[in-house]
């Protein structure tokens, strides 16, 4: 009996090491700070924004622009995807929520809004 209790103390310790790490009480709202914000500006690349403000609560990226023109031979038409990434605050904080859209991996706008009290 004092056998399998040495096992079953070693599985357990086993089991937390390899476990992934979880911590309570510690829910990210992804809001962005201002002394952050600062530096988001238009004409940064997708993987600037994620370097610097980490991933966003909400990233929405189904969206597909067609731009075409023509010239002598025929049209010519380019598909320009549009992406936005939303890190949303905490309301009852203060915090604001940042929208922030994307062309083609490039930040096109930048918007800083209160997100609504329900």
């Amino acid at each position: 009996m004092g056998d399998l209790r040495k096992i079953f103390i070693q599985l357990i310790f086993l089991a937390l090491l390899f476990s992934p790490t979880i911590v309570i009480g510690d829910e990210s709202s992804g809001f962005i700070p201002f002394d952050k914000f600062k530096y988001l500006t238009e004409g940064m690349t997708e993987a600037e924004v994620l370097s610097r403000f980490g991933p966003p609560t909400k990233e929405v990226s189904d969206e597909f622009e067609v731009e075409g023109y023509f010239i002598r031979m025929g049209g010519v038409k380019r598909i320009v995807q549009v992406k936005r990434y939303y890190y949303i605050g905490n309301p009852d904080l203060g915090e604001r929520t940042t929208i922030i859209h994307f062309r083609n991996g490039i930040v096109q706008k930048i918007e800083r809004i209160f997100p609504p009290k329900w």
